[in-house]
């Protein structure tokens, strides 16, 4: 992805994906990471992002990107109704990968 600052990338292409409660401590901890909604469901009924330390619950409608710190915030999403499809696409940096360009391409 040569237009991207990311040099990861994830396609979650299950029909109704759904992202358990998790915190990604192996990402860059001051990194912002995109993530992006696709499919066809009803945003306000399912698919909304969860940040459990800010205590929110965000409706997320398909062809939203939202940027988070997905190593210092738990995040998920809630479940869509059935027949209802929903995608996305993340883009992050694991925090090794940083190390290892600072280390002169060489592991320790």
């Amino acid at each position: 992805y040569e237009s991207s600052v990311m040099p990861a990338a994830a396609f979650n292409l299950s029909p109704a994906t759904v992202c358990q409660s998790h915190c990604n401590l192996a990402n860059l901890c001051f990194a912002l990471c995109p993530i992006m909604v696709l499919g066809n469901f009803d945003p306000k009924t399912g698919g909304h992002i969860v940040l459990e330390e800010l205590h929110l619950v965000i409706i997320f409608p398909p062809g939203a990107t939202i940027f988070i710190p997905s190593a210092v915030i738990t995040h998920s999403n809630t479940k869509i109704k059935e027949g209802e499809t929903k995608y996305s696409f993340t883009q992050y940096a694991v925090g090794m990968l940083l190390s290892y360009v600072q280390n002169g391409m060489k592991s320790e």
